[in-house]
């Protein structure tokens, strides 16, 4: 038996590198230990070199696969040494977000331990929306899925993927659409982009010189589409400081005025992630620049 899982990790960052960028600070963040969602392959032993072959094919497609003994060069991410394997793959199956029963002539044939677990997985699918399509049965031949009934759900009864006739791409993409997103964005994937002008208009209601700046994030925009909110930090003597901003349209801009050098920092919230995504960029003043958000009227 096979599970394929997206392995997450836990959400304590660790900042472990700061860089310099045309005066942008990025912060690339390392986070440690939590579980994504996974889906789990169910195998007969006698399919498991043409299951290895899709696992490998999964794993490319970054869908990032855990199984019970994983091929080459993945045995590590297997189930640990010691471990009680019963036990062990009847939590992993709970825990699944999809699960994929490989079937096969040999399969549906064989007495053992995988009868068993089409079994508990179609007593789990009672526990699950019958639209989500949890347990999806994957023919790797011409055989029929077999009649096995718990709680009034069948094997035979379930929409079956041809993999022979369909191709794997086409389950790749349904997966991929399905499940949340495995990648944790980090600081490797954002950064503050920042410019700045005079402002000669607001320098009698200071008393000193008044600058202008905006500060946008970049990103791809499949990243930035998973970005909900970015809060901004200033100094202290910036009274509208924290400044959250929720306008994916401006790419999260911020417009402020400014009299001296500072520090801008942001915490970034991303959609399924708990902790924010900590950046800053250092403003350093300058005569002349161009907005990066666009102002009513096009006035500065």
């Amino acid at each position: 038996m096979v599970s394929l899982g997206f392995q997450p990790i836990q959400k304590t960052p660790t900042i472990f590198l700061r860089f310099f960028v045309r005066g942008i600070a990025v912060e690339i963040v390392e986070w440690a230990g939590m579980s994504k969602p996974f889906v789990f392959l169910s195998y007969a032993r006698e399919d498991k070199e043409q299951v290895d072959d899709l696992y490998r094919q999964l794993k490319a497609a970054r869908l990032n696969p855990w199984m019970d003994k994983p091929p080459e060069p993945f045995r590590s991410e297997g189930i640990p040494i010691g471990a009680q394997w019963e036990p062990y793959v009847r939590e992993k199956l709970r825990e699944a977000s999809r699960v994929l029963a490989f079937l096969s002539n040999a399969s549906v044939a064989k007495t053992g331990f995988v009868q068993k677990e089409y079994r508990i997985a179609l007593g789990l699918v009672a526990e699950r929306p019958a639209s989500q399509g949890w347990l999806i049965p994957v023919l790797l031949d011409d055989c029929r899925p077999p009649a096995h009934r718990v709680d009034e759900v069948s094997l035979d009864q379930l929409n079956w993927y041809y993999l022979r006739r369909d191709g794997l791409q086409h389950l790749i993409d349904y997966l991929k659409e399905a499940l949340p997103p495995t990648e944790e964005i980090t600081g490797e994937h954002l950064a503050l982009i920042h410019s700045c002008w005079r402002a000669p208009r607001h320098d009698e209601r200071f008393g000193q010189r008044v600058y202008r700046f905006d500060v946008v994030l970049d990103a791809t925009e499949s990243v930035l589409k998973r970005v909900e909110r970015v809060t901004y930090l200033l100094p202290p003597a910036w009274p509208t400081s924290p400044n959250t901003i929720s306008d994916q349209q401006t790419r999260f801009g911020l417009k402020e005025l400014a009299w001296a050098d500072l520090l801008v920092r942001a915490k970034i919230y991303v959609r399924g992630q708990e902790a924010p995504v900590p950046l800053s960029s250092f403003i350093r003043l300058t005569e002349a620049g161009e907005p990066l958000i666009p102002r009513q009227g096009g006035g500065h």
